[in-house]
């Protein structure tokens, strides 16, 4: 369930529902070029390294932000940022990226990676939730019930790929 969470949160950028992603380098846009490592912290906590593009002529904040796992109606859990984030303008740069586990259930979050495991999902969802600053500009994001499915697929990552993660 961390490495599911993971992944999601490396592909915040990428899961718009219905829309089309720019390259990194146009102007104006701002996404995560590359993963580059995840350091542990105290219990299910850390810091995500990521390569991120911000094509915006301004600096990027990002001073709250959750992605959840939901299975129906229920949250099963949240990487949930721990800290702001700062963005360069006008740069690729490598960005720590401070997160915390939320689990709200153990045995639910094990019932719920088995399925993902055997590939039963249907039922589970993203909810992405998150505040961002750019220049005078605040932005509400907020993305309900995307399909774990669709979320993969614009991430391009495979079922297969996320069961190698366990092996």
């Amino acid at each position: 369930v961390v490495m599911m969470c993971l992944a999601l949160m490396m592909g915040v950028t990428s899961c718009k529902k219905g829309e089309k992603l720019p390259p990194a380098s146009e102007k104006g846009t701002i996404s995560i070029e590359k993963f580059e490592g995840f350091e542990h912290g105290k219990g299910l906590a850390g810091d995500l390294l990521l390569s991120v593009s911000n094509g915006f002529g301004s600096n990027v904040k990002l001073t709250r932000g959750e992605i959840s796992l939901n299975y129906g109606d229920s949250k099963i859990c949240a990487l949930e940022l721990t800290g702001e984030v700062d963005v360069p303008k006008r740069v690729v740069s490598s960005v720590r990226v401070p997160v915390a586990l939320n689990i709200s259930s153990p045995i639910v979050a094990y019932g719920i990676w088995s399925k993902i495991l055997r590939g039963e999902i249907e039922k589970i969802t993203v909810t992405i939730d998150a505040d961002a600053k750019g220049g005078i500009f605040n932005k509400h994001i907020r993305e309900e019930n995307i399909p774990l499915r669709e979320v993969l697929q614009k991430m391009g990552i495979s079922l297969d790929a996320i069961k190698a993660l366990v092996k």
